[in-house]
């Protein structure tokens, strides 16, 4: 009896306790309904641009083409390059289409810087006459010494560069210069075509390193040259007066092969520059050559004065 009525108990406990926790027990979400596809807005309808009328458009010029830079190529009956009449970086200078004031202080640099040329050829003179017969002399066989020693000489000679003297001065702007150094770099390299074609090529390399050679020492010696040849033609007509002053005694050969030129002009002018060219490179020693032209150019004289204890302090 006992043990019927704890089953009992047992059993009502059970069934109780589960109907408690039948309840505590949320019943299930119920689910949710699928979320439509989304669609975009339809854009703005357009505004409409208004007409312009001729007269309210803006006056906008469109930009006109750069003019192409001057050429200082110019071949003969030949089909060969001519010969420029300036050193390459003022016949660069020369080609620019520059305002009459540029022209004016264009003119005035290069007077200016002359007289600084000239008085390095006068200072450096063994060195550039080396440098002329170096390239005269050269051919195939050259070694490469000869050639970097030649080189090493020219130092002096490319240091003062001509279109950094004229934008300093402002006599031309950095954009000018660039363009100077366009028009003279394609001279160069059509003079640097045609002497490699004279050379049969680039298959030639000791041809090639032969032009390169000459090419490269005239490029850095070119206004030297021509300015020491100017200083030469401008003393011809009082060249005899010159070169009794260096000592040579009147029955000398020198002063025989001077011509007695009773015409003038240019032809005139040429044949008396060519004897004194003569005399000066084959006649005169190193000494007489530097006297010659301080003589026949009074105004270099003071760079060529010994320096004073006051100066050298």
């Amino acid at each position: 009896m006992n043990r019927i009525f704890g089953i009992s108990v047992a059993l009502a406990t059970t069934l109780a306790f589960g109907a408690a926790q039948a309840q505590l027990v949320p019943p299930a979400p119920p689910k949710s309904p699928a979320m439509p596809e989304y669609t975009p807005p339809p854009p703005p309808p357009a505004v409409p641009t208004p007409a312009r009328s001729p007269d309210s458009a803006p006056n906008v010029r469109p930009a006109e083409p750069e003019k192409p830079l001057a050429s200082l190529i110019e071949k003969d009956e030949k089909g060969r390059i001519k010969p420029l009449k300036y050193p390459l970086d003022e016949a660069a200078v020369r080609a620019l289409e520059l305002s009459p004031e540029a022209k004016d202080k264009v003119e005035k640099s290069l007077l200016a810087r002359r007289v600084e040329v000239d008085r390095i050829v006068v200072e450096n003179l063994p060195a550039l006459l080396d440098i002329r017969k170096a390239m005269m002399d050269a051919t195939e066989t050259t070694s490469m010494d000869v050639m970097t020693e030649t080189s090493k000489k020219s130092t002096p000679f490319r240091a003062n560069k001509l279109l950094d003297r004229l934008v300093k001065d402002g006599a031309i702007t950095p954009n000018q210069k660039t363009q100077a150094t366009n028009i003279a770099r394609e001279y160069k390299t059509a003079m640097r075509d045609e002497a490699t074609k004279d050379a049969g090529g680039h298959s030639n390399m000791q041809a090639m390193v032969l032009v390169g050679f000459k090419l490269t020492m005239q490029d850095f010696c070119a206004e030297s040259f021509q300015e020491l040849d100017r200083m030469l033609a401008e003393s011809a007509p009082k060249a005899e007066e010159l070169l009794k002053g260096l000592g040579l005694p009147a029955g000398h050969a020198a002063l025989k092969s001077l011509p007695k030129l009773k015409g003038t002009g240019a032809a005139a002018g040429k044949t008396a520059a060519d004897s004194v060219k003569s005399i000066f490179y084959e006649t005169l020693d190193a000494d007489q050559q530097k006297a010659y032209l301080l003589a026949a150019n009074p105004e270099l004289k003071a760079a060529d004065a010994p320096k004073t204890n006051d100066a050298a302090k």
